[in-house]
């Protein structure tokens, strides 16, 4: 029974690679841009491959953190909001207080640290987007494995 669970588990997960790998070759094909399309769907399959989310929580609202403030943190919260059933629920910036709230004000993000680890704070938070330079993705996302929170990172 338990090896049973695992290759379906391998088989859901190359499925749902093999989805993506397939969606990013259409929309390179018909001229529309990654970001722009496939993030809702990159999200919510994320969530439930990983088997965070039962296909009736998939439905619910999901609450977002984003670990860091830049353009990409800012095409990443633009995003979320054309996605009916996610909101940005929290922002961590590791340079100022200040630029955290304005990021979370623009965003309409409730939570807003001045650290990494503050982020783990927040109440129902469901995931965590890396949005900081590639050096240190690694880093984040051991924290937020350490805290046992799913992770979204798009590059190692």
């Amino acid at each position: 029974m338990r090896v049973t669970k695992k290759r379906t588990f391998v088989k859901t997960a190359i499925y749902r690679v093999w989805i993506l790998v397939t969606s990013y070759i259409f929309l390179s094909i018909v001229g529309k841009s990654w970001s722009d399309s496939i993030v809702p769907t990159l999200t919510l399959n994320f969530l439930y491959s990983i088997g965070y989310y039962t296909y009736d929580r998939i439905w619910q609202n999901i609450k977002w953190g984003i670990i860091g403030t830049g353009k990409i943190a800012e095409k990443f919260a633009t995003d979320l909001k054309a996605v009916k059933n996610a909101q940005l629920h929290a922002v961590a910036s590791s340079s100022s207080l200040e630029r955290a709230k304005d990021f979370a004000e623009r965003y309409d993000a409730p939570y807003f640290y001045d650290s990494y680890e503050s982020i783990f704070q927040t109440p129902d938070l469901d995931a965590i987007y890396i949005a900081t330079p590639h050096t240190s993705h690694a880093e984040n996302a051991i924290l937020c494995l350490k805290h046992k929170v799913p992770v979204l990172c798009e590059k190692p």
